[in-house]
């Protein structure tokens, strides 16, 4: 597995925000994500996206097969830069529940 410390931003929730925001060229997302250029291009367009996930089953509770897809480490690794940024950017509204209100 990974070291977090690669799946992880250096960057604060502010400095993210205002990267994307100014977001114009792929390199930038390349750089804003701290991958390099070639790799982001490598994984996203060269790589047949066939070869993008790992596809596995498990049986169900109820019978039957699940087809699962996992990302590929580098797929991941991308994937998880993302979601940093992107929680940054966009901040969810926390769920009010009816016993709540």
């Amino acid at each position: 597995m990974q070291q977090d410390s690669q799946l992880l931003l250096k960057l604060t929730s502010e400095t993210l925000r205002e990267k994307f925001y100014d977001l114009r060229r792929v390199l930038d997302i390349a750089e804003l994500l701290e991958v390099s250029y070639d790799h982001l291009i490598y994984h996203i367009y060269l790589v047949e996206s066939e070869h993008r996930y790992t596809t596995f089953e498990i049986p169900k509770k109820s019978g039957g097969i699940r087809q699962i897809s996992t990302p590929i480490t580098a797929i991941k690794i991308i994937q998880k830069k993302l979601n940093q940024v992107l929680q940054a950017v966009y901040q969810t509204k926390p769920i009010i529940k009816k016993s709540q209100v």
